[in-house]
């Protein structure tokens, strides 16, 4: 997918050309695989009543940027472990 960061709003150019603006939650880099994370959410909720966030490798660009999904469960704990220390300190102001 391509995509443009502004601000705080990640614009993700879908295929048929539409527009979607998100909230970006995260920009989480890893030395370990030398990749960088960005978290965002659409603030639409799931059938439990939480908000929805999705997580993709950010590769940016010279004009834009590309986000490729997250391919490994070694990824998506690291991503959900930062993510979690990230709501105990807001959730301790």
């Amino acid at each position: 997918m391509k995509s443009d960061i502004k601000d705080n709003l990640l614009i993700v150019k879908e295929d048929n050309g539409n527009e979607k603006e998100y909230e970006i939650i995260a920009k989480i880099s890893s030395e370990e695989n030398k990749k960088e994370y960005i978290v965002f959410t659409d603030n639409e909720l799931d059938e439990d009543g939480c908000v929805m966030t999705y997580a993709y490798v950010l590769n940016k660009g010279i004009k834009d940027n590309s986000l490729y999904p997250i391919e490994t469960d070694e990824e998506y704990e690291f991503i959900e472990k930062l993510l979690a220390n990230l709501d105990s300190k807001i959730n301790e102001e």
